[in-house]
């Protein structure tokens, strides 16, 4: 979705006053009433905006606009910057062997918590591994599954973390890491999007 001219300008009055009422954006926006109204239903349907009535000592209650959490995506984010400059920080602080101490950490915590998450205790590889597949698909690594007699390949076609692992590929043990706390099995990561791959493979197989 794409969000331009006057509804772009009133997601940043909102912004910038935190909470607005339409008679605040139209003056601020020099338009009329009705084409506030009409841009904020819009905005609602994408649920981008909530208001709250509040009510007046004459006339009828009057909505207060907010935004929601998912209009933060349309404004400039660094994420990817303060993740690499603190990576290669600790790397050069404590050293790539500590980095990595501390990566296969805290990759290991997630294992525990996705195995809670999804119930994992007590189920057999094959459905442990599909299980896994539908998170990852709900995180966004468009993950898809091929078995193979006793070999499964997990292909990922989405890094989330792509920015980020293009500067340091120990990122990419972070799911190796977590598949081989989820299941006892050999794992192998075969291919990666970051050597001009389509996708990133990770082969399991067991006896």
């Amino acid at each position: 979705m794409n969000i331009a001219g006057t509804r772009e300008e009133i997601i940043g009055e909102i912004k910038k006053a935190g909470e607005i009422s339409i008679p605040e954006l139209t003056k601020k926006l020099n338009i009329v009433t009705n084409a506030v109204r009409g841009h904020m239903v819009l905005l609602e349907k994408e649920n981008l905006v909530k208001y709250r009535w509040v009510r007046q000592k004459k006339g009828r209650p009057l909505k207060i606009y907010k935004l929601r959490e998912e209009a933060e995506v349309y404004f400039p984010k660094k994420y990817d910057y303060l993740l690499n400059e603190l990576i290669a920080e600790i790397s050069a602080q404590e050293g790539s062997d500590r980095f990595m101490q501390i990566l296969n950490s805290m990759s290991k915590r997630w294992a525990n918590q996705i195995k809670a998450k999804l119930n994992l205790n007590g189920l057999d590889i094959e459905d442990t591994i599909k299980l896994y597949v539908d998170y990852l698909n709900e995180q966004g690594y468009l993950a898809s599954l091929e078995k193979n007699n006793h070999s499964y390949n997990i292909s990922l076609y989405n890094c989330i973390y792509r920015n980020a692992a293009r500067n340091h590929r120990e990122i990419c043990n972070i799911n190796l890491t977590i598949l081989k706390e989820l299941i006892d099995a050999k794992i192998d990561l075969l291919t990666t999007v970051h050597d001009d791959s389509p996708c990133c493979i990770f082969n399991i197989m067991w006896n």
